[in-house]
């Protein structure tokens, strides 16, 4: 989608968005600099529903905050280009039961001191 409207880049490592704790090492780091002990990090797999077609999904994508507020200096045509290349690319995840997509994401436990 980002050949179509810009997009920040969620792979790069920050201090904070959507993917700040994607290192584990970093989510235990911030919770032991915080005063928590026994820090756990367990990976898991999960499938998600993200809408009952392709078009579903791709109105749940683009109706969500972190999204709108990334394309809102965006023209519209070139959201409206972005919204079809994603309705497409749903299409390959479309099944009777909706558009299913497989999420990775830690679970954090932590003790607080």
């Amino acid at each position: 989608m980002s050949e179509h409207a810009p997009l920040p880049d969620l792979t790069a490592a920050s201090e904070t968005g959507p993917a700040s704790f994607a290192d584990p090492a970093r989510a235990r780091a911030v919770l032991s600099a915080a005063g928590f002990e026994g820090v756990e990090v367990t990976p898991l797999e999960a499938e998600q529903v993200w809408g009952r077609d392709p078009m579903d999904a791709s109105e749940f994508l683009f109706g969500w905050g972190p999204m709108r507020h990334w394309l809102r200096d965006a023209p519209e045509e070139a959201v409206e280009r972005a919204r079809e290349a994603a309705t497409g690319v749903f299409g390959g995840y479309a099944t009777a039961d909706g558009v299913r997509l497989g999420a990775s994401c830690w679970l954090v436990r932590a003790t607080r001191a």
